[in-house]
């Protein structure tokens, strides 16, 4: 799946809550999926633009504010169904600590790996604790 597919999915996916303005739908990927994943308003405003000359949203003004609230339409429902059913594509990591050690050898310092596997070992606890939130969030949500 593209990069711009996945723009899509999130997009769609996160109206397909509720109706929202393009501020909430960042907010709510922020928020709900920002544990493994994360979109910009770059990437937000162009994709909700091109769902709406699609068909697949439908923005309305939203009072004073200036701004729209976009709710999903029949085939943007489709469009999501259609990007769910497609397979998995994965992006190619991207490892700062690997990086780091990589190159570090080539400092001749023999510290620099030692250190580095510390920071590892607590980037790993700090990812395992969010994996228990999010594993605790999905189930309460059951």
């Amino acid at each position: 799946m593209a990069r711009r597919s996945q723009t899509e999915l999130a997009v769609l996916g996160a109206l397909s809550m509720q109706p929202m303005t393009a501020y909430a739908v960042r907010s709510a990927i922020r928020d709900v999926l920002g544990h493994f994943w994360s979109e910009s308003f770059g990437q937000i405003y162009p994709t909700l633009t091109a769902l709406e000359r699609h068909g697949m949203v439908q923005g309305q003004e939203a009072g004073r504010s200036g701004s729209s609230v976009f709710s999903l339409t029949h085939a943007g429902q489709q469009r999501l169904r259609q990007l769910l059913a497609e397979p998995v594509v994965t992006t190619p990591p991207r490892n700062g600590l690997l990086l780091r050690l990589f190159f570090g050898r080539t400092t001749g310092g023999r510290e620099f790996p030692g250190a580095a596997l510390l920071v590892a070992a607590g980037a790993v606890g700090s990812a395992m604790g969010r994996a228990v939130v999010i594993s605790e969030s999905i189930e309460s949500r059951g």
